[in-house]
């Protein structure tokens, strides 16, 4: 059914919310996870080599639970207390549990009873901040853009509380009246209610034929180990509600028509006509039938989706222009049709969405908010690049079955994007800010009742609860377990690697973490992947060259930085290790040790196992092998992903690459190490 009008956001009731106390709490505590494990990995301010573990006399009643050390940090004025883990693989220690405390001698700011405070993520990085400010390092390149980061923090807590509260009321929803008794640990801390069913309708478990369960489930982690991710900078908590994915209905997207002169659209002949593609045959009816009343010809306008926050917010210049009569309005401009046609579902990325008819059929939107430290446009020379890289793809896939076989490819060739000519008014739509590109998923990977399809992220989601029975009955398993968690980890790190080893083989690596890689289960078992947003495509010439293939082609601007054409083969591994390592695979093996009481280092054991069958499996050439056989198995050090410093130091990007530095950590697959 079409959605003809703005569907009803998803509110809580007003005045005071339920659980509202609750979901602010664990939602600090998580992103406070993510900033202290950042904070001691990049050794920001010195944390992790100013530890002690000298406990604070306010806090010598306070216990420690198994495995648990205290970690503290002495300030010019006071100290800050938590308590930690130690871990053996990438860092020394990583952030147990809250709360984090801050007391001893100094001026101490809001409620401190006996002279010790709790502290909020952006608290403590502010104390740090404050500490550093007081004593500079000589030589060390100044956090000009803390201010920005704590604003994100900040942002941070208030949209995991909002989405912690609409999961609450999603399960509320598939729920019977009688309610359902608290459960342990839902997105890693206690006190979320139990869903009562996990048949094939529950909202957060993956069923075949769609892929919106696995998308809501990546959303609750997001990208693991950073601390800003949960923030999408520009929206309130209520938009974070009405536009994310744990809406429980569709919702309509904005129209506008474009003049086609001064278009840029994608290679596929659908790219003229993107609504055929998004809407059904009603509402395509309708569509036209809005064109024709507002005298726009189809032959000169071309009709686009819009995401509705954008067409309020970003575009509200056009409603105006859009209200003139024909012989007023601008003939180069943009003419708004209607604020909400079609049915579509939001997906983890936001600015994704699935159409509620098609499950292969997803649209992507701009959104001008930031993510990441990144801003949310869709530049159509990104476009094209990303058209140049699937053309990689798709060669590659033709002369080597075996990864084709083990690598799907999105198509996202149709697509167009729009811009007001450099002499346009202050109202200008500027690029990337009006564009849309149809992605279209293989078909049959959502053929078949024995197939479920989901994000990798969604497998690092704290959910295991629910994800654990659910593999254990499409396996035919008797239980699930830690045995059962590491068997599945295992076949899922043999088939990745093996994914990215082929890749390597031919000289180039797509950008493997959770958001990006769709994993195909069948009958529980990973067996497939799904690739999509290929405009990050990285390649080393010397490589792609000695495997007989040309290079993508990728046009940049003058000035643009290359992030993607890279000069050695080691740089293209090191890709592998943080992005499709320590991202997505630790970040799935963080959430299984965390569900099932598993040492981590049962799976760096296992992950070094997996890489050595990719190898033998795959067989690539002797330098492509000797490269991944060294950097991955046998150096002292891996590249790791340092994105907290770079905010810091850099501020939130005009581009459309997040910031990001390389540091080292210690090698995880070592003997030593496991």
């Amino acid at each position: 059914m079409e959605v003809t009008s703005a569907g009803a956001a998803v509110r809580a009731p007003h005045g005071e919310r339920p659980h509202e106390g609750e979901h602010d709490e664990r939602a600090a505590e998580l992103v406070m996870r993510d900033l202290v494990d950042t904070l001691v990995q990049e050794n920001l301010y010195e944390v992790a080599h100013r530890r002690s573990d000298r406990v604070p006399a306010d806090l010598a009643a306070r216990e420690l639970g198994a495995g648990e050390s205290w970690f503290r940090l002495d300030l010019a004025e006071g100290w800050v207390c938590f308590r930690a883990r130690p871990v053996s693989a990438l860092q020394s220690w990583r952030f147990s549990r809250g709360p984090v405390w801050h007391g001893g001698p100094a001026r101490l700011t809001g409620p401190a009873p006996d002279g010790v405070r709790t502290l909020r993520p952006a608290e403590l990085l502010g104390l740090l901040q404050a500490d550093a400010d007081r004593t500079p390092v000589p030589g060390e390149a100044p956090a000009a853009y803390a201010h920005q980061v704590l604003d994100d923090l900040r942002t941070a807590v208030e949209h995991t509380a909002a989405t912690l509260a609409a999961r609450r009321r999603l399960l509320a929803g598939a729920r019977p009246a009688t309610g359902a008794a608290e459960e342990v640990s839902p997105s890693g801390v206690a006190g979320a209610p139990a869903p009562a069913r996990t048949g094939p309708t529950h909202p957060l478990l993956p069923r075949p034929h769609c892929l919106l369960a696995g998308e809501r489930l990546a959303s609750l982690r997001n990208r693991p180990f950073h601390p800003t991710a949960r923030a999408a900078t520009g929206w309130t908590a209520d938009d974070a509600t009405r536009y994310g994915p744990l809406r429980a209905e569709p919702m309509p997207l904005a129209w506008v028509a474009v003049p086609r002169e001064g278009t840029r659209r994608g290679s596929a002949p659908a790219s003229e006509s993107l609504h055929r593609l998004l809407l059904t045959g009603t509402g395509t009816d309708a569509l036209l039938g809005l064109m024709e009343r507002r005298h726009v010809d189809l032959t000169t306008h071309q009709p686009l989706p819009v995401h509705p926050w954008q067409y309020d917010h970003v575009l509200a210049g056009l409603h105006r222009a859009g209200r003139a009569t024909p012989s007023r309005r601008d003939p180069d401009g943009p003419v708004p049709l209607t604020p909400a046609l079609g049915a579509f579902q939001p997906t983890a990325s936001l600015r994704s969405l699935a159409t509620a008819s098609q499950a292969h059929v997803h649209v992507k939107l701009p959104l001008s908010v930031t993510t990441l430290g990144v801003p949310r446009l869709l530049v159509p020379g990104d476009l094209d690049n990303g058209e140049r890289a699937e053309s990689t793809m798709r060669a590659i896939a033709d002369r080597d079955p075996g990864l084709r076989a083990l690598a799907g490819i999105c198509d996202e060739r149709t697509w167009a994007g729009w811009s007001s000519p450099g002499t346009g008014p202050a109202a200008a739509v500027r690029p990337g800010e009006l564009a849309a590109q149809v992605r279209l998923y293989p078909r049959e990977v959502f053929d078949g009742g024995h197939r479920l399809v989901l994000p990798m992220a969604a497998l690092a989601a704290h959910e295991w609860h629910l994800l654990g029975p659910l593999l254990a009955r499409a396996r035919s398993a008797k239980g699930w377990g830690a045995a059962q968690a590491l068997e599945f980890f295992g076949e899922l790190a043999d088939a990745f690697l093996e994914m990215g080893v082929g890749f390597l083989r031919h000289g180039v690596l797509p950008e493997l973490h959770g958001q990006n890689v769709v994993v195909v289960l069948e009958h529980g078992v990973p067996r497939r992947f799904v690739l999509r947003d290929h405009d990050t495509l990285r390649f080393t010439p010397g490589w792609m060259a000695a495997a007989g293939l040309p290079d993508p082609g990728y046009r940049l601007k003058p000035g643009d930085p290359d992030s993607v054409c890279l000069p050695t083969g080691r740089q293209l591994v090191g890709f592998l290790q943080t992005l499709g390592l320590q991202v997505n695979l630790y970040g799935i093996a963080d959430a299984l040790s965390r569900a099932h009481g598993i040492d981590e280092t049962a799976f760096w054991k296992r992950l070094a196992l997996s890489v050595d069958r990719a190898l033998d499996r795959v067989g690539p050439p002797p330098a492509v092998a000797d490269a991944v056989r060294h950097e991955v198995l046998r150096a002292p050090v891996w590249p790791s992903r340092l994105v907290l410093g770079p905010l810091l130091r850099e501020g939130r990007s005009r581009q459309v690459t997040m910031p990001a530095g390389v540091g080292r950590v210690p090698n995880p697959l070592l003997p030593a190490a496991r």
